[in-house]
């Protein structure tokens, strides 16, 4: 499917094309239109004023949105929410992180490397190209978080237990990772 967003792909819309390209649709490709400009009548918009999937606004992120809209249950994916919002209400409305805020701190490193990003890139698809493999990193980094957070259980051997939980958890984010991956090409 053909998905569109406005130029100058930045923070959410680039996580929102991450989660597009990895959860929603492995066979997406993305166009980028001017603000205020007309997408081809075939393509899904996201972020977009009036569009299929909206912008950040009151009702949440555009990440939020799609993973509400297509009902991804992925916990690393939740994580990842708290990330975006944290990062979203940072520009926005000037929301500092607080001390123990793990997610709006990932959140501020994040929008230097958006911030980054756009400097050196030129092209939207460049921008977006260069992003994936960093929010691949994030959810990896989110998913493992998830497996640390969870009881090793109460019977058996609870270190092989978390030892296989681990590897098993590595063994999803790769394949997650690598069907997006090669679906792109």
């Amino acid at each position: 499917m053909h998905w569109v967003t406005t130029k100058i792909i930045h923070f959410d819309r680039v996580a929102s094309a991450w989660l597009i390209s990895r959860f929603v649709d492995p066979d997406a490709t993305f166009g980028f239109i001017e603000a205020g400009g007309q997408a081809p009548s075939d393509a899904t918009t996201f972020s977009v004023v009036g569009g299929d999937i909206g912008r950040h606004d009151k009702a949440g992120t555009t990440f939020s949105k799609i993973i509400r809209r297509y009902e991804l249950k992925d916990a690393a994916l939740q994580d990842m929410e708290k990330i975006v919002a944290a990062g979203v209400a940072y520009v926005m409305e000037a929301r500092a992180p607080g001390a123990d805020d793990r997610h709006a701190w990932v959140a501020v490193g994040l929008l230097a490397v958006a911030e980054g990003m756009l400097a050196i890139e030129d092209a939207d698809a460049a921008i977006l190209t260069r992003s994936l493999p960093v929010w691949d990193a994030i959810y990896a980094d989110a998913a493992l978080r998830m497996l640390r957070k969870e009881p090793p259980g109460a019977a058996g051997d609870g270190e092989a237990l978390l030892g296989t939980k681990f590897a098993m958890a590595l063994a999803r984010i790769r394949q997650t990772i690598g069907r997006a991956r090669s679906g792109a090409g």
